[in-house]
C-alpha cells in the first residue's frame, strides 16, 4: 500500500520500491509514478510479482523487507507536453507502475528539477512460503559427500560434556547457577528441566562451511550400554541465503565460538533423556560414541536447508557427565527472570 499526501499544488510522486530477501542486499522491485492535482490525500495498492524480482526463490520459508524512496516533484518543472505523454498510457490517468530497474522508468520525470523533498520509508517485513506442505523429496537427500576435503575436516568431535542440574528440594521463583565455563545463568521455575538435563557441550571441529549441511538425530552412548544417554537434534551448515539462526531459536541459549573449538548449548526442551541410563551413572569421564542419523524432520525444522547429507555416522568420543548445583533466585538476584 503506497500512501501520498497533498502539497496544495500539482505534484508528481516518483516512488522507488526495493526489497531485501532474507537480509541480503537491497534489490530494485519497481517504481510508481503518481500525478496529483488536488488537495486530497490517498493511497494505492501496488501489485507485485515476486517471482519476477527474485528469480531463484527457493521453496524454503523466507522473510522479505520492503522500503520505498519517495521523491516529490513540482509539476511545473516538467514540460506539460512531456507530462501528458508519460501519463496518457495510464488506465487511471494519474497512476503508473514499472516493474524492474528504476533507471528505465520515466526518464523525463527523473530529469526534472530538484525534488520538493525526498524520503525513504520502511514498508514492513513479510513472510512467504511456496508450500503449505513440502513434497516428500524436499529437502533433497545427498548420498555422496562432495568436495576435495573429507567430512572429518569439517566435523571432528573430540569430547562431549553432559551437564545435569541438581534440582532444589524446595520450590522457588527461579534458580541461579554457574555453568562449567563459570558463566552465571538464571532460569524461571517453569523453564527448569524436569529430568535435570540442562546442557550438552560439544568440543572439537565444527565448520559451518561444510559443502552439504548435516541434519541429524544425535544420540550419545556409553560403552557397554545399548540405550542412549541422551538424544537431541544436531545441525551443521549455513542456510542458503543467510546465516543459520536455527540453534538460537531451537535452544533457549547458545554460544558458538569461532573456529569450532567449542559449541555450547543450554537447552531444556530440545535435549531429551527418555532412558534411565543417564540417571544411573555418577559424574565421570569415560569412553563412548555419538551416532548421527539423517533426519528430514530436523532438516525441515531449520527452515534453512534445501538439502542435507543422507549418511549415518558413528563417532568414537570421550564424554563427561557433570552435575552442578543451583540456588533459589528471584528478580532481585536475577533481573532477567
Amino acid at each position: 500500500m503506497i500512501h501520498y499526501r497533498s502539497f496544495g499544488r500539482e505534484v508528481i510522486y516518483i516512488i522507488d520500491i526495493e526489497a531485501s530477501l532474507d537480509n541480503l542486499p537491497w534489490q530494485a522491485v519497481g517504481s510508481v509514478a503518481i500525478r496529483r492535482d488536488s488537495r486530497k490525500t490517498g493511497a494505492y495498492t501496488v501489485p507485485l510479482d515476486l517471482g519476477r524480482v527474485f528469480l531463484s526463490l527457493s521453496p524454503l520459508p523466507h522473510h522479505i523487507d520492503f522500503r520505498a524512496t519517495y521523491k516529490v516533484l513540482d509539476a511545473i518543472t516538467v514540460p506539460q507536453k512531456s507530462l501528458s505523454e508519460v501519463f496518457e498510457s495510464s488506465e487511471f490517468y494519474d497512476f503508473l507502475i514499472n516493474v524492474g530497474p528504476f533507471e528505465g522508468s520515466w526518464p523525463v520525470l527523473r530529469r526534472a528539477g530538484k525534488p520538493l523533498f525526498t524520503e525513504t520509508r520502511a514498508l514492513g517485513t513479510f513472510s512467504v512460503s511456496l508450500f503449505d506442505h513440502y513434497p516428500d523429496y524436499f529437502p533433497r537427500k545427498v548420498s555422496l559427500f562432495p568436495g576435495a576435503k573429507p567430512l572429518d575436516s569439517y566435523l571432528h568431535l573430540e569430547r562431549i560434556r553432559i551437564v545435569r542440574l541438581k534440582l532444589l528440594q524446595h520450590k522457588a521463583f527461579g534458580i541461579k547457577f554457574a555453568l562449567p565455563d563459570r558463566s552465571i545463568h538464571c532460569l524461571a521455575n517453569d523453564d527448569v528441566p524436569k529430568d535435570g538435563v540442562l546442557a550438552v557441550e560439544l568440543l572439537g571441529r565444527m565448520d559451518s562451511g561444510i559443502p552439504v549441511p548435516l541434519a541429524d538425530d544425535a544420540r550419545v552412548y556409553a560403552l557397554g550400554f545399548k540405550e542412549p544417554l541422551l538424544d537431541f537434534p544436531f545441525v551443521l551448515g549455513l542456510a542458503q541465503s543467510s546465516s543459520n539462526f536455527w540453534w538460537q531459536s531451537t535452544f533457549r541459549a547458545s554460544e558458538v565460538f569461532d573456529g569450532g573449538a567449542r559449541f555450547y548449548l543450554t537447552a531444556q526442551r530440545a535435549l531429551r533423556s527418555p532412558h534411565t541410563v543417564l540417571n544411573s551413572l555418577n559424574d565421570q569421564t569415560t569412553e563412548g560414541f555419538l551416532t548421527l542419523s539423517p533426519s528430514r524432520s530436523v532438516a525441515l525444522g531449520t527452515q534453512s536447508f534445501d538439502r542435507y547429507l543422507d549418511k549415518p555416522l558413528s563417532l568414537p568420543i570421550l564424554f563427561e557427565i557433570k552435575t552442578i548445583a543451583a540456588e533459589g533466585a528471584d528478580t532481585n538476584t536475577c533481573p532477567t527472570l
